[in-house]
C-alpha cells in the first residue's frame, strides 16, 4: 500500500509543487541521543504498567494511508495527543525534511505501542526543504509546538533537534533507505511535564542559520 501526497518544495527563495509517494512509513520511538536517560524513562513507564520496548531506539512500521497534511484529524477517544518531530522523506533522487506530529492514542499505548501508533493519523506540513540544505547544520534546527485545550494555549514543546538521533542515522541503523520511506524521527520533552490532550496544535521547524521556518497547524476532532 502507498499514498501520494502533495507537497511544496522550498529551495533557496523559490518553490514548486511536487507529488511524493509514501511507500514505507515509520515512527521512531525512544530515539534520544542520551540512551541512559531513555533507559530511565522506560523504567519509569514500566513502574506504572507500560510495557518496555524490545529494542531502543525503536521503529514502528505504520500504514502509509495514515499520513496527512490536513488541517483537521479525526480520532477515537478523548486521550490522544500530538508531539512535534522532524520528518525525513526519501525520494528517488532527493531527500526532504519537514515537521510533523505523531498523534498517538495514550490509552492504547499502555497496552501496545504498535497499536497506539496505528490508531491515529500522522500529520506533516505541506512545505519541505531539501535535506542537503540543512544537513551541515542539522543540529542547530529547533522544534517548537503549541497546543490549545479548552480555549487556553500552551507552549508545549521547544528545543533543539539534537536531543534526538539524526533521521539518517536511524535510517541506516535499521537499513530502511528505500524510495518512498518516510520517517518521523522522534520528539523532544514537553515544557508542561505532562501530556495535554489538545484540541489544536501548531508545529514549527525553525532554521536559525538560513532564517526560515516551516509551520503547520491542525485541529483534533473526537468522533
Amino acid at each position: 500500500m502507498s499514498k501520494t501526497i502533495r507537497l511544496t518544495h522550498i529551495e533557496h527563495e523559490s518553490s514548486r509543487d511536487i507529488n511524493f509517494t509514501v511507500r514505507h512509513l515509520f515512527c521512531g520511538g525512544f530515539t534520544g541521543r542520551n540512551q541512559e536517560a531513555v533507559k530511565k524513562h522506560i523504567e519509569e513507564m514500566a513502574s506504572v504498567g507500560i510495557p518496555p520496548p524490545k529494542r531502543t531506539p525503536t521503529l514502528y512500521r505504520i500504514s502509509p494511508y495514515l499520513i496527512t497534511s490536513d488541517e483537521e484529524v479525526e480520532v477515537v477517544g478523548e486521550k490522544t495527543s500530538g508531539e512535534v518531530e522532524p520528518v525525513l522523506l526519501l525520494g528517488s533522487e532527493e531527500k526532504y525534511l519537514t515537521v510533523g506530529s505523531d498523534q498517538t492514542d495514550r490509552e492504547i499505548e499502555r497496552l501496545s505501542y504498535p497499536k497506539s501508533k496505528q490508531i491515529c493519523r500522522k500529520v506533516i506540513a505541506e512545505q519541505v526543504w531539501p535535506y542537503s540544505e540543512v544537513k551541515d547544520h542539522y543540529d542547530e534546527l529547533i522544534l517548537r509546538s503549541e497546543v490549545e485545550k479548552d480555549g487556553q494555549k500552551h507552549l508545549y514543546q521547544e528545543g533543539s533537534v539534537s536531543i534526538v538521533m539524526k533521521p539518517l542515522d536511524l535510517i541506516h541503523l535499521y537499513d530502511i533507505e528505500r524510495d518512498g520511506t518516510t520517517l518521523f524521527s522522534g520528539t523532544i520533552p514537553t515544557k508542561t511535564e505532562r501530556l495535554i490532550f489538545g484540541d489544536w496544535y501548531r508545529l514549527e521547524l525553525i532554521d536559525p542559520v538560513l532564517d526560515r521556518r516551516i509551520v503547520h497547524t491542525y485541529s483534533v476532532k473526537v468522533i
